[in-house]
């Protein structure tokens, strides 16, 4: 009895495990298998990656040397297939934090925040032979005291730009630079904000043919008789037409009578889409937007993502042809309590007002999990990726990554595939996509360590 019992166990744990892995890669035999990045001992974390041809490369954070945080780096040069060794960016000398990695051709730029001595700085390192050899660190930002939260670095045809937020004592500010030889040297950082103002936060940057587009928060008191009780923040937008060399007057894009989050910028063919996330007069959050169509000139009013009951957060936007497609965790109606909530992932296209295409919204999350989170978007041609991370629903200490895909611009999508499928949770995914390849690289926490995973997907 014991050894039928152990025997109709044994055969459908087999069946089960023939299953999951059927499950995994149904309707993508072309999901090549995931591959572990990091090798260290201690946490490896916030992962970057960049493509150029068949070059991919992955930086990350990682903390097994002398109590500091270093920014590490590996490369392929086979699509992905395999890998090299692991090559030390950062100097080791201090804290690294928010590593970028950006490429062009064959220049690959990574830069991250370094903090020695209770003092941050922005640091760069440049190669120009598609990472076979690095030149020294650069120190772009220069401070001698105060502290750098965030920053944007963007590069485009041999130019490179920078914008961070910075509080050094009588240089607080929004500070600008830009290098026009491929990162060999850069011009003196200038302010787009007022220099000595103390509140202005999360600078993004994005590119535009010959424009530089720069958005940024302040959260300066901005209550009003009408909510006095909320201080709200502010949203800036400046443009550049000559690759950064002189910007326009500051435009107030939105101000906002609680606190503006999220702030985020896509631009193209003089297209310029802004979106932040804002609760408003209510406790519910929604995703709002303002759209210009004659390269930052003129924007339009504000206007809303989705109107919903719940809450709408963590926008990721891609513009393609002349719409744009937004991708966000939503829930369906506001418990105030956003860890109890369900969330699923919402996908919406917004037409232009040249455009012929058909605004439409889908959940692309289908209640695989309840709590949703991390989502991302690339397009390329008239393919769009998108990815996401989802919480188990019969196991809370189990994150799986999913990704699915649509080949006419999001009519329809297909069926979401596990990426991750392990024990343990999979977070904060980051995405690239190319012509042929779909590239996902993200964390893997596991008994309270974490590792850096990759893995590819065969168009």
């Amino acid at each position: 009895m014991h050894l039928k019992t152990f025997a109709v166990g044994i055969f459908f744990s087999m069946l089960l495990s023939t299953l999951f892995i059927n499950v995994d890669i149904y309707g993508l035999s072309s999901v090549n298998k995931s591959q572990k990045i990091s090798d260290t001992l201690e946490n490896s974390y916030s992962p970057a990656i960049s493509v150029s041809k068949n070059n991919i490369f992955i930086v990350w954070l990682d903390s097994s040397e002398n109590n500091n945080t270093n920014v590490l780096l590996k490369r392929s040069i086979d699509n992905g297939s395999t890998f090299g060794s692991i090559e030390k960016i950062s100097s080791g000398n201090g804290s690294s934090s928010l590593p970028q990695i950006h490429t062009f051709d064959n220049n690959v730029y990574i830069s991250w925040i370094e903090k020695i001595n209770n003092i941050s700085n922005i640091y760069l390192r440049v190669s120009n032979d598609f990472g076979n050899s690095f030149g020294p660190i650069t120190d772009i930002s220069h401070n001698i005291n105060g502290n750098i939260s965030s920053y944007d670095i963007k590069a485009k045809d041999g130019n490179v730009y920078l914008v961070w937020d910075d509080d050094s004592l009588g240089s607080e500010g929004i500070r600008f630079k830009s290098s026009y030889d491929n990162g060999q040297k850069f011009e003196v950082s200038k302010y787009l904000s007022t220099k000595g103002e103390k509140s202005p936060l999360e600078p993004t940057i994005s590119l535009d043919a010959n424009n530089v587009n720069v958005i940024w928060k302040d959260t300066k008191d901005t209550s009003t008789s009408i909510n006095p009780q909320f201080n709200g923040s502010t949203l800036f937008y400046k443009k550049s037409n000559d690759l950064g060399r002189n910007f326009s007057d500051t435009d107030l894009i939105n101000r906002g009578t609680s606190e503006l989050q999220q702030p985020k910028i896509v631009s193209s063919d003089n297209l310029v889409y802004i979106l932040w996330v804002d609760s408003g007069k209510t406790l519910s959050q929604d995703i709002l937007y303002k759209v210009s169509e004659n390269g930052g000139s003129n924007f339009t009013t504000v206007k809303s993502i989705v109107r919903s009951p719940g809450d709408s957060i963590s926008p990721d936007a891609s513009i393609f042809g002349k719409d744009l497609y937004v991708v966000w965790r939503d829930t369906k109606v506001s418990l105030g309590n956003l860890s109890n909530s369900e969330w699923d992932i919402r996908f919406k296209s917004i037409p232009s007002s040249n455009s012929n295409s058909t605004s439409l919204v889908k959940t692309l999350s289908k209640n695989i999990g309840h709590f949703a989170d991390f989502p991302r978007i690339s397009i390329t041609n008239s393919s769009i990726d998108v990815i996401w991370s989802d919480l188990s629903r019969s196991n809370d200490n189990n994150t799986d990554l999913f990704y699915t895909s649509s080949d006419n611009l999001g009519i329809t999508f297909s069926d979401p595939i596990n990426l991750s499928t392990t024990i343990g949770k999979s977070t904060n995914p980051v995405l690239f996509s190319t012509d042929d390849y779909t590239y996902v690289v993200w964390e893997e926490i596991n008994e309270n360590s974490k590792a850096i995973f990759f893995r590819s997907i065969t168009k």
